[in-house]
């Protein structure tokens, strides 16, 4: 599926737990102190996207799909931001389920490989994710990604399958 339906769907799929979006839910804003693409503001239901960062339109929906696997988790699970494993599994599901750890994106990166390389990507790209947040702070990123990993790959709710 491409990223534009998976907006849709996620957006779908987050109002039909019960949670709201409000209609303009994506913002796109410069964060000059932020070296991020994306966040998701669990105060205000949005997406902010960093308009410093971002290349493309491609790009930008990718970082919407991966806040919007952000925003579903928020929505279905009582997320604990200050628990290690909260963060590193919802990473790891943004990471797998947003696109970004296909095949195209990763030639993108120079990083090649056939055995196990979505599973590579996402491992990685959670880490770097989480690598800077304060509940972090005492603790090796990779450690803790791996120490969720498995479950938290296989989880690709609300999508029936990875859908890569």
């Amino acid at each position: 599926m491409h990223a534009a339906p998976m907006v849709a769907y996620f957006r779908d799929a987050i109002r039909a737990r019960g949670c709201t979006l409000p209609d303009d839910f994506v913002r796109c804003i410069p964060l000059p102190d932020v070296d991020v693409r994306g966040q998701f503001s669990t105060q205000h239901s949005r997406v902010i996207l960093n308009s410093i960062t971002l290349a493309d339109q491609r790009s930008a929906l990718r970082t919407v799909v991966h806040e919007l696997v952000h925003a579903y988790d928020h929505c279905r699970v009582e997320m604990d931001y200050s628990d290690p494993k909260h963060l590193a599994c919802t990473e790891i599901r943004a990471s797998n389920l947003s696109g970004e750890c296909g095949w195209t994106e990763e030639f993108k990166r120079m990083q090649f490989g056939f055995a196990r390389q979505q599973q590579k990507c996402v491992a990685r790209r959670a880490a770097l994710s989480i690598r800077g947040h304060t509940a972090l702070r005492d603790q090796d990123p990779k450690q803790v990604v791996g120490s969720v990993f498995r479950r938290c790959f296989a989880d690709t709710e609300p999508l029936p399958r990875d859908p890569l």
